[in-house]
């Protein structure tokens, strides 16, 4: 894997991020910020990316064996809370320039028995899910976006176009 040696995070988001490590915030302002960013409609606020992942898998009513296609690429915690669920991961190799799974990966795995598309953007960088969020509505299949990695600079709250933003 060849990491693409950017860091796009100025020194003075670094000082605000250690800041609120340390400074005690407001538990009414918080809940608050996140009701005005994510109505709730439209959001579920979880501990973290990995339990809330667990949740929807959970929740998915997806028969047992039912097979998840991943980027091969991720933290081990994610394949594993696939199988905790009863469910197959399948890993797909990722294009080394951007990071995105490769498509063509990605249609040679699908079988009658996937469910999903699970897209990690990874150390920093965003995908375009264009093609993946295509080929996943010819297929029926739910598109998830991993968005712990993701960094724009703001608050990157997901593709609307993706079934499920974490």
């Amino acid at each position: 894997m060849w990491v693409r040696k950017r860091i796009e995070i100025a020194p003075r988001e670094l000082l605000r991020a250690f800041w609120y490590c340390l400074a005690s915030g407001n538990r009414t302002k918080a809940i608050e910020s996140i009701a005005r960013r994510w109505p709730r409609d439209r959001a579920v606020v979880c501990l973290s990316v990995r339990s809330g992942f667990d949740l929807l898998l959970h929740s998915s009513g997806w028969p047992r064996d039912s097979e998840i296609i991943m980027s091969g690429l991720t933290i081990p915690d994610m394949p594993r809370i696939v199988e905790e669920n009863g469910f197959q991961p399948v890993g797909v190799d990722v294009e080394l320039e951007t990071l995105a799974p490769n498509l063509d990966a990605i249609v040679d795995a699908i079988t009658p028995r996937t469910r999903a598309i699970v897209v990690a953007h990874l150390l920093g960088g965003l995908c375009d899910l264009t093609p993946v969020i295509e080929l996943a509505q010819r297929h029926r299949i739910v598109v998830i976006e991993d968005c712990a990695q993701a960094w724009t600079g703001k608050c990157y709250e997901g593709d609307p176009r993706a079934d499920v933003s974490m």
